[in-house]
């Protein structure tokens, strides 16, 4: 009995370790997402039940431009929005979207994904608060003093 609590005890450390050294995106109750500078996430969509054999395209943009900038490719160029266009097939229904965002600076925004010919995206609008990293912090701490 000793050692399986000893056991359960050691395996709860090792996971709470484990996840206090891995940086990924927490979303709060609230719905707010938490990112930091630098971070580059991939996002997919897909249109459901849209108007059969159209086109369309999402308007991505947030209320407090140049903290997360968007585009097209991971590698690509990033603007402060994103016009993400869709084709959709005889049922309406489009093949995922991609698209990335980087996290460029600290501060809240809101993220809004519409679309002129289907609406809003089934997570528009969405919360952020992007941070600088800690390591960030302390570099620049240390070149103030």
């Amino acid at each position: 009995m000793k050692k399986s609590i000893v056991f359960l005890a050691l395996i709860s450390v090792l996971a709470t370790s484990f996840l206090l050294f891995k940086q990924t995106t927490i979303v709060r109750a609230t719905g707010t997402v938490i990112r930091y500078v630098g971070d580059v996430e991939g996002v997919g969509l897909t249109v459901i039940n849209g108007p059969p054999n159209s086109t369309g395209y999402y308007n991505i943009t947030e209320s407090n431009p140049g903290l997360i900038v968007y585009s097209l490719t991971q590698d690509g160029t990033y603007s402060n929005f994103l016009i993400l266009p869709f084709t959709l097939d005889a049922n309406g229904n489009s093949s995922t979207l991609h698209y990335y965002d980087k996290a460029v600076a600290p501060g809240q925004t809101t993220q809004t994904n519409c679309s002129p010919q289907v609406g809003c995206a089934f997570n528009s609008a969405t919360d952020f608060v992007v941070y600088i990293p800690a390591t960030a912090v302390a570099r620049t701490q240390y070149f103030k003093s």
